[in-house]
């Protein structure tokens, strides 16, 4: 018993080490295109984007990025965090998972506003019907769709026994999330610098998150 015990705690350990490698590189990748955003550097990536956009824009595929661009805007992500707040609390025996999906979402926004006034880039292009105002960098989009939706992903993750359930899972939220930050590049409302930098802001986000939880579960119990 004390083997399993031991056995079980290692492998924490080192999950939880391999959770700040990848918030630690988050946070440079962010701090370095933060920076240099803001000293006025400009990225050949964003040019490249761009052009790109213009290529395979199409009325079509317009509508399914308008799609995808909803459900990181905020009416989406409050309709799915108040559902995932019901989801979380009849699955769950403690409270540990609602304060993480409050944290993803409350904390994420707030975040990135302050980030936004920070580093102050003006958007490609202002377009209220797809909440494409205010500064630029880094996608609000972004980075909070991937932290909630992570989040959520991984709280879904943990009540499922068989892996090819939590593979499909992981895969289709990891697409969705992907295409979220895509489609404020299709639509010409942020460079993909934006998207890149919401991502990793998103991922350390994410990983802070789930080590609180994981943290605090046993304290907060119902």
């Amino acid at each position: 018993m004390m083997k399993v015990e031991t056995n079980n705690k290692l492998q924490l350990n080192k999950k939880s080490n391999i959770s700040m490698v990848i918030v630690f590189i988050s946070i440079l990748i962010f701090t370095y295109l933060a920076i240099s955003i803001k000293e006025g550097s400009s990225f050949i990536i964003d040019a490249f984007a761009s052009s790109i956009v213009d290529m395979i824009e199409t009325e079509m595929l317009t509508a399914i990025m308008i799609g995808f661009t909803s459900l990181g805007s905020k009416a989406g992500i409050i309709s799915m965090f108040l559902l995932g707040l019901l989801w979380a609390g009849i699955r769950y025996r403690h409270y540990a998972p609602l304060l993480g999906l409050v944290i993803t979402v409350a904390g994420g926004d707030f975040l990135n506003k302050k980030f936004k006034s920070l580093v102050g880039r003006d958007r490609p292009l202002i377009n209220n019907e797809v909440e494409g105002v205010g500064h630029s960098f880094p996608s609000g989009h972004a980075m909070v769709a991937l932290a909630f939706y992570g989040f959520l992903a991984y709280l879904i993750i943990m009540q499922l026994k068989k892996s090819s359930h939590k593979t499909i899972v992981v895969i289709s939220v990891s697409i969705m999330i992907l295409f979220i930050g895509l489609s404020r590049v299709y639509l010409h409302v942020h460079y993909l610098t934006d998207v890149i930098g919401g991502f990793a802001a998103g991922i350390a986000v994410l990983g802070l998150t789930v080590l609180l939880v994981n943290l605090l579960a046993p304290k907060l119990k119902r």
